[in-house]
């Protein structure tokens, strides 16, 4: 069961785009296009790593599924990519990472190749580890957990880090490392065995279901100008946020979430410059889309979501380099 979907980037990438484009230093547009780079890359992964869970997981009520967590307690914060619960009380805290190339452990810590030599890398499982530390206190203090014998029922939590299924894996990582391919990460979870105390503690559905939905009751969504490089972090907050004004078709208030949207440089042209209230901008022509060849399934002909289109053009070899629907994916596994 999907408890929760990831929050939307557009915004973000729309800030991000809008300083880029209006920047006149070579210098804060490299940082910028990095920043744009990173956070693409991230969504990408995360996308991908969201479809393979919500394949096998959607249907299930004996698993709740919740992307793109953020909560805040007692000064921190935990920005978790997934989390995949089930009935034995079994937390799996999913930290994903997009990369493409290959990853090691050596010289006492992550490494990856990045044009034919290695570099070391922020360690997610230590990164991950934090998020959980976060994520157990606020549990424990608010006492959400399922409760038996009017005491909260104990959570077992675990560190997993999923990797791009393109990524390989080089030597030996800790035993204590959970490492999977974004692929194979469903199967090798539910394929683990039960700790000995988890097992005698199955909730039923609704439990764990209540459970879920009070954790999700903590999200706070990540405030726009949270930008992974400091020096990107700069240039956006200097940019002067665009006031309100008046609405060039209807005469009314316009707030400022709406002068961005008419400021971006693909709105321009639509709406011919103006400021419009939301209202307005609804009756200005809509652009022309172009069609993309392949959003149909090559089997039972039904129109797919980009999304899907994208997960088959990541697995030419798997599909037979053909755009399936989901349930005709599974058909062909």
């Amino acid at each position: 069961m999907i408890l929760k979907e990831k929050d939307s980037q557009a915004l973000r990438l729309q800030k991000l785009e809008t300083a880029l484009n209006g920047s006149s230093s070579l210098t804060s547009k490299k940082k910028l296009e990095t920043e744009l780079a990173i956070l693409r890359a991230g969504i990408r992964g995360e996308e991908e790593a969201a479809y393979l869970i919500d394949f096998d997981l959607k249907n299930n009520a004996n698993w709740i599924v919740i992307h793109d967590l953020r909560l805040e307690w007692n000064g921190r914060v935990a920005q978790i990519d997934h989390l995949i619960v089930n009935r034995l009380l079994e937390v799996f805290v999913v930290e994903t990472k997009n990369f493409q190339t290959k990853i090691r452990y050596q010289n006492g810590g992550w490494e990856r190749i990045n044009f034919n030599h290695w570099e070391g890398i922020a360690n997610p499982v230590e990164q991950n580890r934090r998020h959980i530390a976060v994520l157990k206190e606020l549990v424990e203090a608010e006492k959400l957990a399922p409760q038996r014998l009017g005491l909260p029922m104990p959570c077992d939590y675990y560190n997993v880090v999923a990797i791009s299924p393109k990524c390989s894996i080089v030597g030996q990582f800790p035993k204590n490392v959970l490492i999977f391919k974004m692929d194979d990460l469903i199967k090798k979870i539910r394929d683990a065995d039960p700790s000995m105390t988890s097992v005698f503690k199955m909730v039923g559905q609704q439990s764990i279901e209540e459970f879920c939905r009070k954790i999700v009751s903590y999200h706070k969504p990540s405030p726009l100008n949270d930008i992974v490089m400091p020096e990107a972090r700069k240039v956006v907050e200097s940019l002067k946020e665009p006031a309100s004004g008046v609405c060039e078709g209807c005469r009314g208030p316009v707030s400022s979430q709406e002068v961005f949207f008419c400021r971006l440089t693909k709105n321009k042209s639509r709406f011919a410059g103006k400021l419009l209230c939301r209202k307005c901008q609804s009756f200005a022509p809509q652009e022309k889309q172009k069609s993309v060849p392949g959003n149909r399934c090559d089997i039972c002909g039904i129109e797919v979501e980009a999304k899907v289109v994208t997960f088959c053009r990541l697995n030419v070899k798997r599909f037979g380099a053909k755009i399936l629907c989901r349930p005709c994916q599974s058909s062909a596994t």
